[in-house]
């Protein structure tokens, strides 16, 4: 879980610049820490010739530089999480960007979005990581619940569904941000873009408000996710993530 003294050193930062155009790229650690824990279901990718892809929520640990989950024993996927190498694509809002709400005479349709692409080597875990894990994830998310469930299953049932999965962890060799809001963009570009996507659908509204010169992200994330990012480092010039709960 992120907190307020979460140590962020752990995560290995990107140094190549492999992000175009470079003003899009994200390496504050903690920006991109706030971003995986508010947008935390992923798309697990196996790296090899006959990549596997699965679906799933995945936790970070910053302290030990690793994402934790588990995933169906019957999963194909699950035979290739032992020492194979991963990516993790977490997804944040995006629109569909219209010329019509540029100032400029000349331009052309886009998508802007947010992103956070995490690799490292998976490894498998025991019974009892796992169980662990299962713990963590209900705790995760029933936090925001207003009446939580507790947990609470017949021993049976719990030995059944442990011996169904398979737990594991990935070990963050790289964490990198690609956040494309129009950074590119004239002020006056910006502030069209940003009257009409609040006009928009709720999708169209969670990817940006406007405070000042400032696109800001909104996610409808944790509490805890608001709390960490509201001292989030400036990402190019006036541009910054925030992530908040409306």
């Amino acid at each position: 879980m992120l907190t307020e003294t979460s140590r962020v050193s752990p995560l290995p930062r990107t140094q190549d610049n492999d992000v175009h155009p470079p003003s899009f790229a994200v390496e504050d650690p903690k920006t991109l820490h706030a971003f995986v824990d508010a947008y935390p279901f992923a798309t697990l990718i196996s790296q090899g010739e006959e990549p596997e892809v699965t679906h799933l929520p995945l936790l970070l640990d910053a302290d030990e530089g690793i994402l934790l989950s588990h995933l169906a024993k019957a999963n194909p996927h699950a035979k290739r999480l032992d020492g194979e190498k991963m990516l993790a694509i977490f997804h944040g809002p995006h629109a569909y960007i219209s010329p019509n709400w540029y100032e400029a005479d000349v331009a052309v349709p886009t998508w802007n979005y947010a992103v956070v692409h995490v690799r490292g080597t998976a490894e498998l875990l025991s019974e009892s990581e796992t169980k662990s894990i299962l713990g963590k994830t209900v705790d995760r998310f029933e936090s925001t619940q207003p009446s939580p469930w507790p947990n609470e299953i017949p021993d049976d049932l719990e030995q059944a569904l442990l011996q169904s999965i398979a737990g594991f962890r990935i070990r963050i060799s790289k964490i990198k941000g690609k956040f494309k809001l129009g950074q590119n963009r004239s002020e006056a570009d910006h502030a069209g873009v940003l009257e009409r996507l609040q006009q928009g659908s709720p999708g169209d509204r969670q990817l940006c408000c406007s405070t000042g010169k400032s696109p800001r992200i909104i996610a409808n994330g944790r509490k805890s996710a608001v709390r960490n990012s509201r001292s989030l480092e400036s990402i190019r010039g006036s541009h910054r993530l925030a992530i908040r709960q409306d």
